[in-house]
């Protein structure tokens, strides 16, 4: 059930700079050394989401476990759900903490939310592994993070930092993108937008880098397609559907 640390490590920070990765082009992802590259060369300014995360992958990449969970928690509190399955990993791995398959189990049903099927996946595998005692415990956790860290409560943090740091850098009045304003560009089945850079991907100055709900649309397009997660491939059996009615009670 481990997932294997280089596998992990090149997974979530490839997720940064690659928009959508297609299960067949695995293969093909960017290295962690990349990643990184591109990391340090994308502007997070007033968004602390990406803040957190990017601080999170470099501590990662580097073993500093316990500083990389201290920024994936800070970012999830962001309604960053990258952070949010890292966190899980990092539970489930050891990581920086004991291994706790039952906060493993909440953090990354809490990160499939917006139901990426990458993270579902995962949530599912993790879930079959647990105890009839185990799964209570992590459902009651879950119930408990969503509380704090649920797109109900994280996305108005995240739309606030949006909204004042805009209108510290800009003034009042500034409209988001109203400077060089450019498209946005979502590759959608290859392994790269353009170069692969996210910069290549992405506009300080668009529209859509500041508008709340653009913003969140393009971070969600990035995990609607398919992608595996270490070695949780497979056919996956259900969960119980009173565990299922129980995940869709949570987000009404």
């Amino acid at each position: 059930m481990k997932l294997h640390h280089v596998g992990f490590a090149a997974l979530a920070l490839s997720s940064i700079v690659v928009p959508v990765f297609a299960q067949d082009s695995a293969d093909k992802l960017p290295t962690p050394r990349h990643a990184l590259h591109v990391m340090e060369n994308t502007t997070t300014v007033g968004h602390p989401d990406l803040r957190y995360e990017y601080r999170g992958m470099e501590d990662y990449s580097i073993g500093n476990y316990k500083n990389a969970m201290y920024d994936f928690q800070a970012s999830a509190w962001y309604a960053d759900k990258v952070s949010q399955v890292s966190v899980g990993l990092m539970y489930l791995n050891g990581q920086g903490v004991p291994k706790d398959p039952v906060k493993a189990y909440a953090w990354v049903a809490l990160s499939a939310e917006r139901e990426y099927p990458p993270f579902e996946k995962t949530r599912d595998r993790i879930w079959q592994q647990l105890t009839s005692d185990q799964q209570k415990q992590a459902l009651a956790l879950e119930q408990t993070l969503y509380k704090q860290f649920g797109d109900a409560s994280a996305k108005p943090r995240e739309v606030r930092a949006l909204h004042d740091s805009w209108m510290d850098i800009f003034g009042l009045g500034a409209e988001p993108g109203f400077i060089g304003y450019s498209d946005m560009y979502i590759s959608r089945g290859n392994a790269n937008c353009e170069s692969g850079d996210i910069r290549v991907c992405t506009d300080f100055y668009s529209k859509w880098f500041w508008v709340p709900k653009e913003y969140f649309g393009v971070r969600d397009a990035m995990w609607k397609g398919t992608v595996t997660v270490g070695n949780l491939q497979g056919v996956l059996k259900e969960r119980p559907a009173a565990v299922q009615n129980n995940d869709n009670a949570s987000r009404d």
